[in-house]
């Protein structure tokens, strides 16, 4: 599911990028990415063939970066990131219907 060119760790700030680890949770492995711009904390979950995107990615919609820190460059990477992550997955965004 994952490249190796993405390094994850649990929440740790390791510089513009955090990394999120796998997590077991009752036999489901979930596995996230922090995803900023739209803010800095924004975080996707990935969980077996679907990728929970939140407000860092909205099918069909520009990501907002007016908010405190908002980051219009670092939101255009994290979607490139997204999609890459995602070109099979079913995508859950924040806001509006699943989209695959």
């Amino acid at each position: 599911m994952f490249d190796d060119e993405y390094d994850y760790c649990w929440l740790v700030d390791i510089g513009d990028y955090a990394r999120v680890s796998d997590a077991l949770l009752d036999d489901i492995k979930v596995k996230g990415l922090t995803t900023p711009g739209h803010c800095p904390s924004c975080v996707i979950y990935c969980i077996g063939d679907y990728i929970f995107t939140g407000d860092s990615y909205l099918p069909g919609v520009k990501v907002v970066t007016k908010l405190p820190k908002g980051n219009k460059k670092q939101a255009f990477e994290s979607i490139e990131k997204i999609l890459h992550l995602a070109e099979d997955k079913t995508k859950c965004p924040g806001h509006g219907e699943m989209a695959k």
